[in-house]
């Protein structure tokens, strides 16, 4: 796929032309094994990067990574889907502020493993507002990336709950 859709974008002339890239994947990863025969997750931190370089090197004006995470257990895939959400939750600290991440859960559609048609709509609907931001200057409404949390701790030994501090999901 990747192969086809370069040869396209070179033959149209537009190499310089890409800003950013939309990503969804990482479900298989979330439950296979690796090449050593650990977990794949493991991995999926240097594939990224790995990969990444290669989209640079082939579009030199990239600068902008629109990431959404996997659902839990995606496909069924498991059980490292928690791990690899993680995985994927901390690649900005590679790419940042470029880099922004979002969260699939909640997201219409989903099916299982992939989304129907109304799902893939409603993930470019959510994203539209920061492709907008960090590609085209427009300002956001409203933050709409995953939250990252800074120091959690429960409230009472006897009640099961959580307060979270965020970070300032707009940086």
């Amino acid at each position: 796929i990747y192969g086809r859709l370069l040869w396209r974008v070179r033959q149209a002339g537009l190499t310089h032309g890409i800003r950013g890239v939309l990503w969804h994947q990482g479900e298989n990863d979330s439950g296979n094994d690796g090449p050593d025969g650990t977990n794949n997750y493991l991995f999926y931190q240097q594939y990224f990067v790995d990969m990444s370089a290669a989209w640079k090197q082939a579009c030199p004006n990239l600068r902008n990574y629109f990431i959404y995470q996997v659902y839990p257990k995606p496909c069924g895939m498991g059980p490292y889907g928690d791990q690899l959400r993680e995985v994927q939750r901390i690649l900005p600290t590679l790419y940042s502020p470029r880099m922004r991440v979002m969260s699939s859960v909640g997201l219409r559609g989903y099916n299982g493993c992939h989304y129907f048609t109304n799902g893939y709509e409603h993930m470019a609907y959510v994203l539209l507002p920061l492709v907008e931001q960090d590609i085209y200057g427009v300002g956001p409404s409203a933050t709409n990336t995953a939250p990252t949390a800074i120091r959690p701790a429960i409230s009472t030994p006897k009640v099961v709950m959580s307060r979270v501090s965020v970070s300032d999901c707009s940086a």
